[in-house]
């Protein structure tokens, strides 16, 4: 209710009268449709908390309108944690926390498509995901290691796990 439809034509049309004239005009638009189904895939399927480093990408999405951003995370209480900002660059590299939503043992991440005028779509993957038992020592030597040799998109979500 109170929206158009994606992928819609409407026609719009306004009319005005006084007294036994009448006229109007009428112009038809179509609503955006959002990016199109492509695959949200995550490498590997499981690992553990804190230590596996996952691979996120989105392939074959498309749009009338380019170019397409990407934004990747996980579902949290209430909503959604972003890793990093939206680019278009489709794919990122992290470390998940030991937070977030787990159903039936499974941690869900998140992918969202914009298009360039704001059309969206989401996309689900769920990963097996095991707690970690390392020390608060051994994760900040995990980390001073893996800084040292981050790439491009790479996302240290352990910083924010240790701090």
């Amino acid at each position: 209710a109170n929206s158009l439809q994606s992928s819609t034509y409407y026609t719009l049309r306004l009319s005005c009268g006084r007294g036994s004239t009448s006229s109007y005009s009428s112009i038809m638009i179509v609503t955006n449709t959002p990016p199109q189904p492509g695959e949200f895939i995550v490498s590997p399927t499981e690992g553990v908390s804190l230590f596996t480093k996952f691979h996120f990408y989105a392939k074959y999405w498309s749009s009338s309108e380019l170019p397409l951003l990407y934004e990747f995370g996980f579902l949290v209480e209430g909503g959604k944690m972003i890793l990093g900002t939206k680019s278009e660059l489709a794919f990122i590299s992290t470390i998940l926390p030991s937070g977030g939503i787990f159903t039936n043992g499974y941690f869900s991440s998140v992918l969202l498509i914009y298009d360039s005028i704001g059309g969206n779509s989401t996309e689900i993957f769920d990963i097996k995901l095991l707690p970690s038992n390392s020390t608060v020592s051994e994760l900040q030597n995990m980390f001073s290691l893996s800084t040292n040799s981050l790439v491009s998109r790479t996302v240290p979500f352990l910083l924010i796990a240790v701090v």
